[in-house]
């Protein structure tokens, strides 16, 4: 998407989720900017993993209590809750749920002050090692809904001009404008992997499991960390 830029430490966090709970439904967060003229652009900096057990229908106590608590830590640092990233319990499965994917898209389009997000992640290409792109991006709105059709197209089937693209965040310009090539976003993934980042990871529902177990403040760098 040409108005959507991600950072390949948003990317492979979103991915590090999936790889560490192989088979079951994940959610979390997209965490991020408004940029451009009118924030029609939108960079998205981060993730919050929350759930891979809790069903993700809405509306749910657990589901407010995250949302309340990820949308003042976002605020807290100068950013906003920008959409969800999201993936099915069966590997083949690229259907949108219109028992809980729906009700949960339609529960955040009425929270947010534009179109919802969504990165839709193909199960099907995690099955090792990452060597293309993983993630189809679209939109959710409550009038329109989707703007992909059901089953969710994977990645290599959208078109170029659909493409999620990669870059940095320039304080000078207050914008992402430093391009990163896909190439830089999988050896992102591969190397996390290789240091078995996944394990360290930690979503909402590990935080409430044990609270000392920090889901927002999670440096991929730290997740890297083998010590």
């Amino acid at each position: 998407m040409t108005d959507v830029v991600a950072s390949t430490e948003a990317y492979t966090k979103a991915l590090l989720h999936c790889y560490k709970y192989p088979s079951q439904a994940v959610l979390g967060f997209l965490v991020g900017k408004h940029t451009g003229a009118g924030n029609a652009q939108r960079y998205v900096s981060d993730v919050y993993p929350l759930f891979h057990s809790i069903p993700m229908g809405s509306p749910h106590p657990m589901l407010e209590v995250a949302y309340a608590h990820c949308e003042s830590s976002a605020k807290t640092h100068g950013l906003s809750l920008l959409g969800v990233y999201l993936a099915n319990e069966r590997r083949t499965d690229r259907v949108l749920s219109p028992l809980q994917t729906q009700p949960l898209l339609r529960y955040f389009s009425s929270r947010l002050d534009s179109a919802v997000l969504v990165w839709f992640i193909d199960n099907d290409s995690l099955t090792g090692p990452p060597t293309g792109r993983s993630i189809t991006a679209f939109e959710y709105s409550a009038g329109g809904g989707a703007s992909v059709g059901s089953p969710v197209p994977r990645p290599s089937e959208m078109p170029p001009a659909a493409w999620l693209s990669f870059g940095e965040w320039n304080s000078d310009t207050l914008s992402a404008d430093k391009p990163v090539s896909e190439e830089a976003a999988l050896e992102s993934v591969n190397n996390a992997l290789e240091a078995f980042a996944q394990f360290k990871l930690a979503d909402f529902e590990d935080h409430l499991e044990d609270p000392r177990l920090d889901y927002i403040g999670q440096p991929l760098s730290s997740l890297m960390n083998r010590k």
